[in-house]
């Protein structure tokens, strides 16, 4: 008898497969946590990695603008294929028909994504506790690409995006193209058992939860700014990062700039990215003074357009928002809630993203050139 997960000979009495852990039947009780095969040292110490970054952003503020009830800021169900959000609502008569149509699937595939994401992270950490097996992994990770596939297939391709979303979906293809190659990569463990593939595979999940964010954060400011352009034909807030100067780079890198001996490439994506991290022995340097625990650089065809910082401690998000605030002036867009803050120079291209997870403690601070 073999395991139908991973084709590995099992015993006559084994009633768990020993390779992967999962059930050599299914009316086999739970596996005793004691006895389930747990990854080994460096497959943990690769993959917890990437669970500081995932998802976390809700979409509460972002759906309710248009919801017909008075429910606050809880976030809404992903809406269904063709779905429109309710034309009733006080602030929709802002919005054409295909806008709130576009709206109302996008909002609907990034919470879907954000879900799953947020899902595969949680049983990503239960590796270190030993309450998530190799099987477990491998069961999310499909879990996730099939739901968040039928996600896209069956509500964001629903709608046509028009002219004044165009951007925001190339950032939404760009970010389904990245959990592809990176569900890809991952479950490609599976067939060498080289830890390469969840290196390689956590380095891409990593960028796909950066990229999601920034569309979540996109989007939203995009409404928020529709709303006020249609309201008053000043938009002030609009206007509010225009003032200052717009960054060159991050850290020692120029927009534009080709990689350096000092990264070491990660992943090739098939949207033509690569992403790099600093090589092994270099120190990282802090930004703006404060101690960095993580970096990644992201090229296109060899010119540098997008590089991301990640800092510890509860302190460190007020500290970088208060930088960021003195150095580029008063943000473009902020909710609070979901902690966000964004700095925007639309005619440059250029933009930088201040997230946080309260759960990890863990800021997130990204430099875009979307121009290369």
């Amino acid at each position: 008898m073999y395991c139908s997960q991973c084709n590995h000979e099992l015993g006559p009495d084994d009633g768990f497969c020993p390779k992967c852990g999962f059930r050599a039947g299914s009316g086999s009780p739970p596996m005793p946590a004691q006895s389930r095969k747990k990854a080994s040292p460096l497959f943990t110490l690769l993959i917890v990695g990437v669970v500081c970054l995932i998802g976390l952003c809700l979409l509460g503020a972002l759906v309710s603008i248009f919801r017909g009830s008075s429910g606050g800021s809880q976030p809404s169900p992903a809406p269904s294929a063709g779905g429109v959000v309710d034309p009733n609502h006080p602030k929709a008569h802002l919005f054409s028909d295909d806008e709130r149509k576009y709206f109302s699937v996008a909002g609907g595939y990034l919470k879907t994504v954000n879900e799953q994401d947020t899902r595969l992270a949680t049983v990503m950490v239960g590796v270190r506790s030993g309450e998530s097996t190799l099987g477990d992994i491998k069961g999310a990770i499909k879990d996730a690409r099939s739901i968040e596939n039928a996600g896209y297939s069956g509500d964001y391709q629903s709608a046509s995006p028009p002219d004044v979303f165009s951007d925001i979906d190339q950032k939404i293809q760009r970010c389904k193209k990245l959990h592809d190659s990176a569900f890809d990569e991952l479950l490609d463990y599976w067939n060498d058992s080289n830890p390469a593939h969840i290196q390689s595979g956590s380095a891409t999940l990593k960028r796909a939860a950066v990229v999601t964010n920034e569309c979540i954060h996109d989007l939203t400011a995009r409404i928020d700014t529709l709303e006020r352009q249609r309201i008053s034909p000043v938009p002030a807030r609009a206007q509010l990062a225009n003032t200052t100067e717009p960054p060159t780079g991050f850290m020692d890198f120029k927009w534009g700039a080709p990689p350096s001996g000092k990264l070491k490439k990660t992943t090739t994506n098939p949207d033509g990215t690569t992403m790099y991290v600093p090589a092994a022995g270099n120190k990282l340097a802090p930004l703006f003074g404060l101690v960095v625990a993580e970096e990644a650089y992201v090229f296109s065809n060899n010119k540098f357009y997008s590089g991301s910082a990640w800092l510890d401690g509860n302190d460190n998000f007020d500290k970088m928002k208060s930088i960021l605030t003195k150095k580029f002036g008063k943000p473009s867009f902020v909710n609070e809630s979901m902690y966000l803050w964004k700095w925007g120079w639309p005619e440059r291209k250029v933009e930088i993203d201040l997230s946080y997870q309260p759960k990890f403690a863990r800021t997130t601070v990204t430099f875009n050139n979307n121009g290369i």
